[in-house]
């Protein structure tokens, strides 16, 4: 299952856009509403989620994937007349809401470093997210881009497989939906723009569907939207399904601090569990009882620690000797001798050196650790969870508890760790009108310097508002929706964060700041160093002089300006029967290795951290599927190694955090700038996409579809110019180095050459470069 937070869609994002974090939206008076935190809402009643004022541009989002099973469209906004001394005045709010239940069932296994396969540890448990005060239809259907569930009707159907052909050729877009035909199948299907791709003038499915409406009617709101402003249950048969960032709907209009004033742009999210059964299921991780095969190990994994959860590896705490040092996260990497602790420090390496050689002593010394990580939500030292009642903080009439509050929770710091980590069974809800009255009439009665006390008109007011937005006293006996008492409310920014840490295969690193950091800063150096290689390049091409460009194309790709290039090995044999072209002429060249960085700067103009995706366990710095539509790069465990601390010898594998390195040394370490260009260079280029199309008539064919070149990692063999035996993978300095010398035809097909052409390049500048921050 994956997770996205916070539940706030920008629907212009421009490339590289940042996007936005719920630290954003609790700090920045731009969202956050002081309408009611967690736990404490206005007037000191409880309030079971957050308030969020949502910008334009901005829509509503699914946090996980799951299904709506309940909701609420009212054509327009309710209002109530307000009857006060001076004078009556309306307020207007939405009482429309989204109920959609997140499934843990729909992630079906853990992938383990080895491969093997464990069940999920979260089979049958469930977590439902609350959006209120939704935007009216009558609103809705003027915005720019309409919700999926609204315009489509989904229904089960034969498989349509990715990458399908659809016509016409140019596609008419409503609301960012329209109708089509797919070309192989031969179906009618109304379609959001959002599942289609566009490769070269022509239109293909994104991904495949076997839930989909095959009517052909024009893009509006389907009519039963329409047909009722009360609460609709769906069950099984009719719950609709949405995935993880698909837009749900608009925020709308709420009461503001004055019950006669309205908020406009503002949504309340909540998050409910049924169960805590998994928060405190812990299961033993595989590796506990590990063994190294080899006999030399000096540190196999069940000497170090006492546990391991196979749930999550991020955010780390080691108790050693009654000390906790805390990583961010941490992992093993294989050695041949031995096994090292890869661990990346919350804190300055060395402001935790005291714990660090203390932690070493105590594993040199045989002696075992505790670990917690985010999985231990119940039992982490560091970060403990906590269940409550609502009793604990409220009184029986609904009124806080006034002494406890000034006696236990006065430390703003500690009320705010308690409320970030706080799990409250609850006993009532604000969103069930039958509690109104017995947890709200203290308002009219006591006094406090917690809350003001309101008048009879005003309590009507709010008793009305409340009566509207209620729905889970007509959800009540439904066996879909849970009933009150089954419920747990827990604070949504934190379960979000964390549960999503908790989640396998989410590599520990896809969580960090400081990765994030650095792999945002390496994408944004990308653009902004393969635009200034393609306009030195562009000035080269058209005939000027540049002596270090000349120099620098000969080390790397072989080939010598006004020289007929020849290969000086001779029995080349090439894996997996890949044979480059014979490309002699200096000028070709140029213009290839030109189109490969065209190609590679159009990638990484529309990539940002948050839209790669993350391959755990694998055993490299990032790999990709050439003919990818939607164009991923999967980071793998390396990218997690080289930005963390070796514990056993207490190597910072990089000191300077702030500037990501552009290649790799001649030990073969790869760098960040250098590693993301080398893999988008392995996208497939279409001959049409070049400037000459008849550059590229004879390089490496994708599958033997000959309209589609790309880079391959050459694999060759052949005897050199002095007659000696040469096998290698052109993958690195010395390699590719060697590959220019020998086959300087092969280097256009070696994506490892075009990276380390560009790093050597770029070198040129880089002294006197301003580096921007992130």
């Amino acid at each position: 299952m994956k997770f996205i937070y916070p539940p706030i869609k920008n629907l212009n994002p421009s490339p590289n856009t940042k996007s936005l974090t719920f630290d954003n939206l609790l700090t920045n008076s731009n969202y956050s509403s002081d309408l009611g935190s967690f736990i404490i809402g206005k007037n000191k009643v409880f309030h079971g989620g957050i308030n969020l004022v949502i910008p334009n541009e901005h829509g509503l989002q699914a946090v996980a994937d799951g299904h709506i099973i309940a909701y609420r469209v009212s054509k327009e906004c309710q209002s109530i007349e307000h009857v006060d001394k001076k004078q009556n005045t309306k307020l207007e709010f939405s009482n429309n809401f989204i109920l959609v239940e997140h499934d843990f069932d729909q992630f079906q296994y853990i992938k383990c470093l080895d491969d093997s396969l464990i069940a999920n540890p979260y089979a049958g448990y469930k977590f439902y997210t609350l959006y209120m005060h939704i935007m009216p239809l009558e609103e809705c259907i003027n915005q720019k881009i309409l919700p999926d569930w609204l315009v489509l009707d989904k229904k089960s159907n034969p498989a349509l497989i990715r990458g399908e052909k659809l016509k016409p050729k140019v596609l008419s877009f409503t609301k960012g939906f329209t109708v089509a035909r797919t070309e192989l199948s031969d179906k009618i299907i109304k379609i959001s723009e959002k599942d289609i791709v566009n490769i070269n003038g022509e239109n293909y499915l994104n991904k495949m569907l076997d839930m989909y409406d095959t009517s052909d009617t024009p893009v509006i709101v389907l009519d039963k939207f329409f047909s009722t402003n009360d609460v609709v249950v769906l069950d099984d048969q009719t719950k609709i399904s949405v995935k993880t960032g698909e837009l749900l709907g608009y925020a709308g209009k709420s009461q503001a601090s004055s019950i006669d004033q309205s908020q406009v742009n503002f949504m309340h999210f909540e998050i409910w569990l049924d169960s805590i059964d998994f928060l405190t299921n812990n299961i033993i991780n595989q590796y506990a009882s590990y063994i190294s095969n080899n006999l030399n190990s000096t540190m196999p994994r069940n000497i170090v620690f006492n546990n391991l959860d196979i749930r999550s590896l991020g955010y780390s705490y080691i108790k050693s000797n009654n000390r906790y040092l805390t990583f961010e996260s941490l992992c093993f990497v294989e050695e041949p001798t031995t096994t090292d602790i890869c661990a990346r420090i919350k804190g300055s390496l060395d402001a935790q050196k005291g714990s660090i050689n203390q932690f070493l002593t105590s594993v040199l010394n045989n002696q075992k650790e505790t670990l917690y990580t985010d999985a231990d939500w119940l039992t982490n030292p560091a970060n403990k969870w906590k269940i409550y009642r609502q009793s604990d903080f409220f009184n029986i009439d609904g009124s806080i508890k006034e002494s406890d509050f000034k006696n236990k929770y006065s430390n703003f710091k500690d009320w705010k760790k308690l409320q970030d980590r706080a799990i409250i069974k609850l006993e009532y809800s604000e969103w069930d009108k039958k509690y109104f009255d017995q947890k709200y009439n203290f308002l009219l009665t006591k006094k406090s310097k917690f809350f003001s006390k309101i008048d009879e008109n005003t309590f009507q007011t709010l008793k009305k508002y409340q009566e509207s937005v209620s729905f889970l006293d007509k959800t009540a006996g439904s066996g879909i929706v849970p009933e009150i008492h089954s419920l747990y409310a827990v604070n949504p920014v934190e379960f979000l964060v964390q549960m999503k840490r908790c989640m396998f295969p989410g590599p520990p690193t896809a969580n960090t700041h400081l990765v994030k950091r650095l792999i945002q800063y390496a994408l944004d150096e990308n653009v902004y160093l393969v635009k200034k290689l393609l306009k030195k390049l562009d000035k080269w091409i058209a005939g000027g002089k540049d002596r270090d460009l000349d120099g620098k194309f000969t080390i790397w790709f072989g080939y010598r300006r006004g020289v007929v290039t020849t290969t000086a090995a001779t029995s080349i044999v090439y894996e997996n029967g890949i044979i480059p072209p014979n490309v002699t002429d200096f000028k070709i060249a140029q213009k290839v290795v030109r189109e490969y960085y065209k190609h590679a700067l159009e990638v990484l103009e529309n990539l940002n951290c948050e839209r790669l995706c993350f391959a755990w366990g694998q055993e490299t710095g990032a790999f990709v599927y050439p003919f990818d539509l939607n164009k991923n790069i999967h980071l793998g465990l390396q990218i997690f190694y080289l930005t963390s601390v070796n514990v056993t010898n207490q190597v910072n594998m990089h000191e300077d955090f702030n500037i990501p390195t552009f290649r790799r040394d001649l030990n073969g370490e790869v760098g960040f700038v250098n590693l993301f260009l080398h893999e988008v260079l392995h996208f497939v280029i279409k001959n049409s996409d070049v400037t000459d199309q008849s550059l590229l008539s004879s390089m490496l064919e994708y599958e033997d579809d000959s309209d589609y070149k790309y880079l391959n990692d050459i694999h060759v063999e052949y005897y050199n110019m002095y007659n000696t035996f040469v096998r290698f993978s052109a993958y690195g300095i010395s390699e590719c180095l060697q590959l220019a010398k020998d086959i300087p035809s092969a280097t256009l097909c070696n994506s490892d050459s075009y990276a380390e052409f560009f790093a050597d390049v770029m070198e040129l500048i880089r002294p006197t470069m301003q580096y921007r921050g992130i």
